[in-house]
């Protein structure tokens, strides 16, 4: 049948009408959103600055799309902390299916021959230990000592990793869950000696070339943006020889790719190390664990899936990432601020609704604020707590322990950080009489004894630092916690795992104090007069500790 010119046109106006229709609506289809309220969440945690730019990544099936919150862009790099030791389990998983190492490898089949541990069941530890938490190591070597508060881990080197593994005692027979940064960061370590390479490069060429991760490693990269900590600018961090438990910097398309692969691990280079990195080999009291990856059962009618996630909040920054198979169904979420995205994340992957955002930081307390809150404490138990004001900076600290500086999170509530505790101060009529110590789940009540925090007029006197030098050395607290004492600037200073060096004053023939009135040392002699052991008083509870010569391998 042949048609007029005017028919013609009009067939041809019909058909691309009807094409840009099927257009139109395959468009719509593909069109992706994040769960209902969810944007809403994440905008208004924006707007209250609790987090300054997020980035989010979504998979649903087979449609995929990202979103960018304040400051953040696509080209945006995040430091993505602990979620780090994901990469290590899938090098690890890699290096087994190469026959590189077994998940059963113990520390010392990856030593020189000749290495000796101070304790045998160091070295009897298994890369799969390892990389679950079930390794009974401390939470930090005890011979960190860091120059740099604000980069803790960035000069703990090779010859520092290599002390700790030879002269560290302490290791549990049966170790349960107990999350270290060593962990992740040892095993980084000796995959590279298996290879005989250094570890960035190794997971480099061994996992993220593979998987396509074009824009992810170890390098401050222009596109880093600034953390975030407590409402201020924070410093980046670095992880040095340990660099396997965290330190990474990658983009949303980066992680949402890597999501995808192992939603989709047929699709990947790296499959057989996908499908073994996320299998069960141990768990916590809530939940199972892979290789790097938690494992949380999810419900579906009657059947029962697992939802693989991890999640990370440090050094001014936040991650989330999580996957489940069963709705093919991948989730990013990066941020630059150390308030945590793992509830979001979770609720997202749950099917429920999200929850509250975050609050914004509490501002910083006024001068005329820190002066309400120093003073003597004690808790019914006899325990005294110690808060002083420096500066402005407000401490406290726990009988037999340093002090701990206190971070603002509210109205007369502060935390201590690392350190592991929180309080809250109590008032009456405006005055503070008292503060609630959170320590371990636990709540201690303690009266304000004193309006001042205690302080001991002591006569200095002048020691010349050189004539000091037999004092200098390691002192061991406890299995985990060294106490150096060491010569800066001319000047003695006691420094404790973890923490920064403290200057300290002579009063007395080998009896020391802190500047800060935090603790007070009597080094002990032997009959040769050789310096044995050093006594320090932390808050009233006197603690000793013989020195150690912790051998270098």
């Amino acid at each position: 049948m042949r048609y007029s010119s005017p028919m013609r046109m009009a067939c041809f106006a019909a058909f691309r009408t009807a094409l840009c229709v099927l257009f139109l609506s395959a468009a719509a289809r593909a069109e992706t959103a994040l769960p209902q309220g969810y944007a809403q969440a994440i905008e208004q945690a924006v707007q209250a600055g609790a987090y300054p730019a997020v980035g989010v990544g979504w998979i649903d099936g087979a449609d995929r799309d990202t979103w960018f919150f304040g400051s953040a862009n696509a080209d945006s790099v995040f430091e993505i902390g602990a979620v780090t030791e994901i990469f290590s389990g899938l090098l690890l998983a890699q290096a087994a299916y190469e026959g590189k190492v077994r998940l059963q490898t113990p520390l010392r089949e990856l030593l020189a021959a000749d290495f000796a541990f101070a304790d045998p069941a160091a070295g009897a530890i298994t890369l799969e230990a390892l990389a679950t938490h079930h390794a009974g190591l401390p939470p930090v070597p005890p011979n960190l000592m860091p120059l740099n508060a604000e980069d803790p881990y960035a000069d703990y080197a090779e010859p520092a990793l290599r002390a700790f593994l030879a002269n560290y005692r302490g290791i549990a027979s049966a170790p349960d869950y107990a999350y270290s940064t060593l962990d992740a960061g040892l095993l980084g370590y000796l995959l590279g000696r298996a290879y005989a390479a250094n570890y960035p490069k190794l997971l480099n060429d061994k996992v993220l070339v593979p998987l396509g991760m074009k824009h992810s490693g170890f390098d401050d990269s222009p596109a880093l943006l600034g953390g975030h900590a407590r409402g201020e600018t924070a410093a980046f961090w670095h992880f040095g020889v340990l660099a396997g438990s965290a330190g990474m910097r990658s983009r949303v398309d980066d992680l949402l790719d890597f999501l995808q692969l192992n939603l989709r691990p047929g699709d990947s280079p790296l499959r057989a190390a996908l499908l073994l990195a996320r299998q069960p080999r141990a768990r916590t009291r809530t939940e199972e664990l892979g290789l790097g990856w938690n494992i949380h059962e999810v419900g579906t009618g009657e059947q029962a899936w697992p939802l693989v996630w991890r999640a990370s909040s440090t050094a001014g920054f936040s991650t989330f990432i999580g996957f489940r198979t069963d709705r093919q169904q991948g989730l990013v979420l990066l941020a630059n601020a150390d308030a945590g995205l793992s509830s979001l994340g979770m609720a997202l992957l749950q099917g429920d609704s999200p929850p509250p955002p975050p609050p914004a930081r509490a501002p910083a307390p006024t001068s005329a604020q820190l002066d309400a809150y120093p003073g003597l404490y004690q808790v019914r138990s006899g325990t005294e707590i110690i808060v002083r004001r420096r500066d402005d900076n407000l401490s406290a600290q726990l009988g037999g322990q340093p002090a701990a500086l206190l971070h603002a999170d509210g109205d007369d509530v502060f935390d201590a950080g690392a350190s592991g505790f929180g309080i809250s101060f109590q008032r009456e009529a405006g005055r503070v009489t008292n503060l609630l110590l959170n320590r371990d789940g636990m709540h201690f009540l303690a009266e304000r004894l004193s309006a001042r925090a205690p302080h001991v007029e002591r006569v200095r006197i002048a020691v010349d630092a050189n004539a000091s030098n037999d004092l200098v050395g390691d002192y061991r607290l406890d299995a985990d916690t060294l106490a150096r004492i060491g010569i800066h600037r001319g000047v003695l200073s006691l420094q404790v795992t973890g923490r920064m060096a403290i200057p300290l004053q002579a009063f007395a023939k080998d009896r020391f104090a802190c500047d800060d009135d935090s603790c007070e040392l009597s080094f002990k002699r032997d009959a040769e007069d050789r310096v044995a052991s050093v006594r320090i008083d932390f808050a009233g509870t006197e603690r000793d500790a013989p020195q150690v010569h912790w051998i270098a391998p």
